[in-house]
């Protein structure tokens, strides 16, 4: 039996000695009962030395706390030991006579342990304990607070055991790639306090980098390609201006690397391509080199994606009718943009100029000839062939000649329209009332009026819907009237003299 202390105490037997034994750890406040617990001992018969033991564990207890926190360091129970002794450095506050103790500490140090047996003592030190300071100094070293947009910033914290970051991260190193300016806080601690750093991190845009000039080369040419938008430069092709001349003969990609220095050096790349493409080679054909005046010639472009010529016309295919000797010339462009030309000369031959003589006004059931003049052959709408026809029409009709040139081989025409009437039998003279005459008649609009009293007549020509379209008062037996700028066709000429009136029927051909 014990005490109730309330304390881990140990009981057990041991030899005289105390250099071995049995031992039990018991709470006092609970008792300790033995069943078939035995040891059994072989007593020393002779005079001989007697071994200290090895230390029997090391000194377990923490190597960092916060000052002022109480710390426990221990070490298994040494059989036959008769005393623990410990020893604390200055900042440890605390006494104990068992293999384990508890101290107060302020200050940073090393405990230590000594056993002491019948025969003799060992010890041993154990590990040293940091005392950590109440508040940690927190700070971020590492990368620079101005950085290129795109670019990576390297922190680091330190001054403390943990760390948390704004961004979330855990580690003492982050390296965040932020798009804008940006700051970044760390909280560190040390298991007994923390405290918090800020670096501000400016984000400087890159230059925005472009490059002009012209990107198509035909055939073999020389190009000048101009960055932008920067302040110094750099190409692929190991230039450090920003112009360039470059002269490819194959297809090629230039990219150039613009570095700003009002903006932390930020640099940005462009690439443009200069594509190398021969010119097509364009040709027309259709049409014929010569043509009749008044023929359409039909030219077809070839050899490209898209046309432009002379004329204005866009499509490849042309169908111009040319009155005089033309060159037409068409541009086409390939799917690139590089052009080629090409020229179609165009003779124009004229046309016969045909025409037809024959009376314009015919009365029912006459016949009439027309005679077609002005080329070598002929044919006429209504079938003939032959220069003159004779025609005798029941209604107005209109007649056409052709006319084919045996040396040009072009062909003219004219026409004639008959305006038939039923003026069968119209006399140039009136009747016996006034003796009026009119002559000739039918007429080509010019033709004369004869009234021989010495009176004062007066003249009119009405057409055929009562108009009166000319009219003169004379003295004169013989009257000139021409209405030759009127239509051909059917006119009456009245004459009124004396209280006498007089009409006659007249035909303008």
């Amino acid at each position: 039996s014990v005490p109730n202390s309330g304390n881990t105490l140990t009981q057990g037997i041991e030899n005289v000695a105390g250099a071995a034994g049995y031992t039990t750890a018991v709470m006092a406040g609970v008792g300790y009962t033995a069943s078939n617990v035995a040891y059994r001992y072989t007593p020393v018969t002779t005079n001989t030395a007697v071994m200290i033991p090895s230390f029997p564990s090391a000194i377990t207890g923490p190597t960092t706390i916060c000052s002022g926190q109480v710390a426990t360091f221990s070490v298994s129970s040494a059989p036959g030991a008769t005393s623990y002794s410990w020893s604390l450095p200055a900042g440890f506050a605390g006494t104990s006579t068992t293999n384990i103790i508890s101290t107060t500490i302020t200050a940073s140090g090393t405990p230590s342990l000594t056993i002491t047996y019948s025969c003799g003592t060992i010890s041993s030190p154990g590990n040293p304990v940091i005392v950590l300071a109440g508040t940690p100094t927190v700070a971020i070293n590492g990368g620079t607070t101005a950085i290129c947009v795109g670019n990576t910033v390297n922190l680091t914290a330190n001054g403390a055991v943990s760390y948390t970051w704004s961004n979330g991260a855990i580690t003492n190193t982050i390296a965040p790639t932020p798009s804008v300016s940006t700051t970044y806080s760390v909280i560190g601690n040390n298991g007994c306090a923390t405290n918090t750093a800020v670096v501000n991190v400016t984000v400087n845009p890159s230059p925005t980098i472009s490059i002009s000039g012209n990107t198509l080369i035909c055939g073999t040419g020389t190009n000048v390609l101009t960055a932008s938008g920067a302040n110094t430069y750099s190409w692929s092709n190991g230039a450090a201006t920003a112009s360039i001349s470059v002269s490819p003969s194959v297809t090629t990609n230039y990219t150039v690397i613009g570095t700003s220095t009002l903006a932390g050096n930020c640099s940005n790349t462009f690439t443009t391509a200069v594509t190398v493409s021969a010119s097509p080679t364009i040709a027309i054909a259709g049409g014929t080199a010569v043509v009749c005046q008044g023929s359409p010639v039909n030219l077809t472009a070839s050899g490209a994606n898209t046309y432009s010529w002379s004329n204005g016309a866009t499509a490849s295919t042309i169908a111009p009718t040319p009155t005089a000797n033309t060159s037409y010339t068409v541009i086409g462009t390939n799917s690139v943009g590089c052009t080629g030309t090409a020229i179609k000369s165009v003779t124009v031959v004229p046309a016969p100029t045909v025409s037809v003589t024959g009376a314009a006004t015919l009365c029912t059931g006459q016949t009439l000839t027309l005679t077609a003049s002005g080329a070598n052959t002929y044919s006429w709408n209504t079938g003939p062939t032959s220069s003159t026809i004779a025609v005798s029409p029941t209604v107005t009709s209109t007649y056409i000649a052709y006319g084919t040139s045996s040396v040009t081989g072009c062909t003219g025409n004219s026409s004639v329209s008959i305006v038939v009437s039923p003026c069968t039998g119209i006399s140039q003279s009136g009747g016996k009332a006034l003796d009026l005459k009119v002559y000739p008649n039918p007429s080509n609009g010019e033709f004369t009026v004869e009234l021989k009293n010495g009176l004062s007549k007066t003249i009119e020509v009405i057409d055929l819907t009562g108009k009166v379209i000319f009219i003169s008062t004379s003295l004169k037996d013989k009257v000139n009237v021409n209405i030759s700028n009127l239509s051909n066709g059917i006119y009456f000429v009245k004459v009124q003299s004396n209280n006498a009136v007089e009409m006659i029927k007249i035909v303008k051909q």
